[in-house]
């Protein structure tokens, strides 16, 4: 069965728990987040997480790198 945002009829964000505990970080903290190298220097930032669909583990993250403003940006998976 799919549900939809449709298939809610008020604002679902008010009905769902997405509060972090100790266990869990929400995905929009994830993205957008730096990453660096062993010397301390930004080489890039998340731009998304990828979960599998069967165990809801998260199989690696996507960051991005190089280009400016977003054009000419590339991506790189990170296990």
């Amino acid at each position: 069965m799919t549900v939809t945002r449709s298939d809610y009829p008020e604002n679902i964000e008010n009905r769902l728990p997405i509060e972090e505990t100790d266990r869990t970080i929400s995905s929009d903290k994830v993205a957008g987040t730096a990453v660096y190298d062993s010397r301390d220097e930004k080489i890039g930032s998340i731009y998304c997480v990828m979960i599998d669909k069967y165990d809801g583990q998260v199989r690696y993250a996507v960051m991005s790198f190089g280009g400016f403003l977003g054009i000419g940006e590339q991506y790189h998976p990170l296990p």
